[in-house]
């Protein structure tokens, strides 16, 4: 409230300097302070249509995504995306959305990105609303398609940079994959719930192809063992649940069979318990309906 007070004070044209200065400020330089000074100066610059009021999205832009490799601190960089996300769903910055999401969709391998476009569809209220930009998402940037596409690149990415660190080492699940901040386990379990959250909240759907894609790409191929686990705790979750607002759907007769199938045929020797109880559930569904 004191840094709104403050930044309420300041005269617009002053604002506007500010805000040119900060896009030049260094990222290494940026604490929660500064990106709370950040976001108050946009505020005021939006509403005073000032010359470099959208100077604010394209600081936490480049705060999310370091084109230099400059290191920011991971508490840093989440401020950022969850600030940016806030000024790209507001009414001020509609003129900007598109741009700033069709880089988000060249950008779409940085795990950043999936949180990022999950804290800005959670700027849209209401679920009819939601559902609709998500279905914008894929009509326009072929939203579905290219996080299949975006799977397939990273398994392959994970692959090669653990393979190259795999002589000698024991602890290959805390090799840290594209950077240094995600471990394989974790730009597994973002992809998962970024694929859960998309489904969820829009008429998207899995059908037989992308379990398909899922399954070769994590399943029967798997970079590490653990890509087993975590798909198979997800696929649990996902039969589990029931459809509410914050749950994954459950899974339609055709894919439920379809995922039977499939589970049919798996090395049972790989099943973790998840995996056992993804199969028993599976199984009594197709037997209830036989």
């Amino acid at each position: 409230k004191s840094l709104e007070q403050l930044a309420k004070n300041i005269p617009a044209e002053f604002v506007d300097h500010l805000l040119k200065k900060m896009l030049e400020t260094p990222p290494s330089n940026y604490d929660q302070l500064l990106l709370d000074l950040v976001l108050s100066f946009t505020n005021i610059a939006l509403k005073s249509e000032s010359q470099n009021r959208y100077s604010g999205l394209e600081v936490f832009w480049k705060l999310i995504f370091r084109s230099d490799g400059t290191p920011v601190e991971s508490s840093i960089s989440d401020g950022a995306a969850l600030h940016f996300a806030k000024l790209l769903g507001s009414s001020q910055c509609e003129g900007q959305r598109d741009n700033y999401l069709e880089k988000c969709f060249q950008n779409f391998n940085h795990p950043q990105t999936l949180s990022l476009l999950v804290a800005f569809l959670d700027t849209v209220p209401l679920k009819k609303e939601k559902a609709s930009t998500i279905q914008d998402l894929d009509r326009k940037y072929g939203l579905m398609s290219t996080f299949f596409d975006s799977l397939k690149s990273y398994k392959a990415d994970a692959a090669s940079q653990i393979k190259q660190q795999s002589d000698g080492r024991q602890d290959l699940e805390k090799v840290t994959i594209n950077g240094k901040r995600y471990t394989h386990q974790e730009h597994l379990q973002l992809r998962l719930d970024f694929l859960s959250y998309i489904v969820t909240y829009s008429s998207l759907t899995l059908d037989a192809a992308k379990v398909d894609m899922l399954w070769e790409t994590l399943l029967e191929d798997p970079v590490l063992d653990l890509d087993v686990e975590v798909t198979l705790n997800w696929l649990e979750k996902t039969i589990n649940s029931t459809v509410t607002q914050n749950q994954f759907p459950k899974c339609s007769d055709n894919i439920s069979q379809h995922v039977f199938n499939k589970m049919l045929e798996f090395d049972c020797s790989k099943l973790s318990a998840a995996g056992f109880s993804v199969f028993k559930q599976l199984f009594l569904q197709n037997n209830e309906k036989s």
